[in-house]
């Protein structure tokens, strides 16, 4: 099975990036969820950076949850990005793109695409 990556995000660059895994676990990015990423980006028209994406079982924020979270189950992408404009213009057009999950730390915001029909949002503060 092809590991999934889209033109402008490479598959290396969705893998869970700690310690445990040490980047050689393939990413299980959702393929909706990459392609509005994907959209997302074009839409924006500038390069996102990706803080995070799919995290393995054993990633250490994945390890203490009792359930999966958004991010083990390739749904959830954190974004480099720091307050402002920039950030606005994903957001909005996140939610346009039917985006449910929205965290908001200092320098990145976290995006998922969960199934659940009600969306929510907090910080990492």
């Amino acid at each position: 099975m092809t590991e999934p990556s889209t033109k402008d995000f490479k598959a290396v660059e969705l893998r869970c990036k700690c310690d445990e895994c040490d980047r050689q676990v393939p990413n299980e990015c959702d393929p909706y969820a990459l392609r509005m990423l994907q959209t997302l980006r074009t839409r924006v028209g500038v390069p996102l950076v990706l803080n995070s994406a799919y995290r393995c079982a054993n990633h250490p924020d994945e390890a203490k949850k009792e359930k999966p979270g958004t991010h083990h189950k390739g749904v959830a992408f954190d974004i480099r990005v720091p307050y402002g404009r920039l950030r606005m213009r994903i957001i909005e057009e996140a939610l346009k793109l039917g985006a449910k999950g929205f965290g908001f730390g200092k320098t990145f915001l976290h995006i998922d695409f969960r199934m659940q029909n009600e969306a929510t949002s907090w910080d990492y503060n």
